[in-house]
């Protein structure tokens, strides 16, 4: 427990999930797909969309995330609460 806690205070914690290789050949045919992509509505356009996504995709993590933190210490709250009670 020492050793995650040293990780999370340090910055040093690596949350992102490793991939598997199916992932790895979704992300190599999506990729073939965004070149069509470009190639059909131009690099401005797809730029923007990808811009766009990306903004949605990094608060919907944080939303995830602020979930399951608040998801944790409701856990955690409520063991120490039947642990006592």
């Amino acid at each position: 427990m020492d050793r995650l806690l040293f990780e999370i205070y340090n910055d040093t914690y690596n949350i992102t999930p490793k991939y598997n290789l199916g992932e790895a050949e979704l992300n190599k045919k999506l990729s073939a797909k965004w070149e069509e992509v470009q190639k059909a509505l131009g690099s401005e356009f797809l730029d923007s969309l990808l811009s766009l996504d990306g903004e949605r995709i990094d608060r919907e993590g944080f939303y995830c995330y602020r979930e399951g933190f608040r998801l944790g210490v409701s856990l955690m709250l409520e063991a120490l609460t039947s642990a006592t009670a």
